[in-house]
């Protein structure tokens, strides 16, 4: 897996949210999927490829420009297909959660 990673720091902004990093990761034979979670939410944009999420008890297929968001404390993973192998970007926000229909 390749990755590039930027942090940030919040430069006086009044909004209660947090960048908390930027990572780019590419498929390669080295990739882990392992379930896990995080105390903040994550925003996955599929640059290229193709790959499964799982987020806890629920499995879905991904392609480019797709936008996946989790949300703090959500057990979650995501794999590639290796026919096709997903590239992401992911940003960590802290402070920011997400509710939908369902």
């Amino acid at each position: 897996m390749s990755n590039v990673s930027y942090t940030f720091s919040n430069r006086g902004s009044s909004l209660p949210l947090k960048l908390l990093y930027v990572s780019k990761s590419k498929y390669d034979r080295d990739w882990h999927s392992t379930m896990h979670m995080h105390p903040f939410t994550e925003l996955f944009y599929v640059v290229s490829g193709e790959g499964l999420f799982l987020i806890e008890d629920k499995s879905f297929t991904v392609k480019q420009d797709d936008l996946v968001i989790v949300n703090a404390n959500i057990l979650h993973t995501e794999s590639s297909k290796d026919s096709n192998p997903m590239e992401y970007i992911v940003l960590g926000i802290d402070g920011m959660s997400l509710i939908g229909e369902e």
